[in-house]
């Protein structure tokens, strides 16, 4: 489970493809669903078949890289109660998302595609059968963000893991905000925010630079939180 990848869509999908395994808790968020986890899950042999990250990569590449702004542009167009999922359209993208997995509450997405490239009518194989689409042949998913003008976060390292660290207020559906560090951090507020969200999430931040070394005239100095305050902003 990685849950230092909350609002950090692209930081989850590179460690998912890492580790081709696992799932990111919130990576992904709607504004009428909340926050979306993105699980590695696996390709299938067919577009109907499989689940997660595997499966874009395999048969949607198209919709990886602005994934998180597709989303926000979707509406809910669906809701399948007995299957506890939820369809998500736009004019030009499809979304699945997964309300409950084995007994527990949630919300993991299924699968994305772009519409209109579906409705470009595949080749026919031998006895009529449809032709597999192709499988993506970018190389990997930080050779498709940087192609696409996406800013990449620092690779992890065991001794440099301060890029892409997240802290959430509250977790899955009851979510109220996220953190997420990196050559830009962002504070993202969640539709169940209040106050109290700006001020957690801040405390992060301050605790952040607050730690921070900081070069003077007189030679490096490293400034520590007091430990009451290092207390105080652990979450």
């Amino acid at each position: 489970m990685l849950r230092d990848f909350a609002g950090d869509y692209v930081g989850a999908a590179l460690e998912l493809e890492r580790r081709q395994e696992g799932e990111a808790p919130g990576a992904l968020w709607h504004p009428e669903v909340g926050p979306i986890s993105l699980a590695w899950g696996h390709s299938g042999d067919s577009r109907g078949k499989g689940f997660g990250l595997a499966k874009l990569i395999d048969h949607h590449p198209e919709v990886i890289a602005d994934l998180p702004e597709r989303l926000a542009g979707m509406k809910v167009k669906n809701r399948n109660r007995p299957k506890q999922q939820i369809t998500l359209e736009s004019k030009t993208t499809k979304a699945v998302v997964q309300l409950e997995y084995k007994g527990t509450s949630g919300a993991w997405l299924l699968t994305a595609y772009d519409t209109e490239d579906r409705a470009t009518k595949p080749e026919r194989g031998k006895r009529g059968r449809k032709a597999r689409r192709p499988q993506a042949t970018f190389g990997t998913l930080r050779d498709l963000f940087g192609a696409a003008g996406v800013t990449l976060p620092a690779r992890r390292s065991a001794n440099n893991d301060k890029n892409g660290s997240s802290y959430q207020q509250n977790k899955g559906a009851t979510a109220r905000g996220s953190i997420t560090f990196g050559e830009r951090t962002t504070i993202r507020l969640f539709e169940k925010a209040n106050l109290s969200t700006v001020l957690h999430e801040s405390g992060h931040l301050f605790r952040e630079l607050a730690e921070a070394p900081v070069t003077g005239e007189g030679g490096d100095e490293q400034v520590t939180v007091p430990p009451a305050l290092s207390e105080q902003t652990q979450a």
